[in-house]
């Protein structure tokens, strides 16, 4: 992954088992608003969606804030 995707991921740990130290690189808040209002494009636009493709989690959130867009 390019550094320049890399800096909208973030460590975290959780229940969610990546590699050996249990930590996965999740979306951030401001990342994941900007991935659902069609903000990211290239190579972090690209990232943001092959994560969502295999993380429930980030999935998830994306869909909430989704949904409080469509909401207001």
């Amino acid at each position: 992954m390019r550094a320049d995707a890399a800096r909208h991921m973030n460590p975290v740990e959780g229940d969610i088992k990546c590699d050996t130290h249990n930590t996965c690189a999740h979306l951030d808040d401001e990342s994941l608003g900007a991935y659902v209002d069609g903000e990211l494009h290239g190579w972090a636009g690209q990232a943001a969606a092959d994560h969502l493709r295999t993380c429930a989690a980030c999935r998830e959130a994306a869909e909430a804030v989704a949904a409080l867009g469509s909401a207001a």
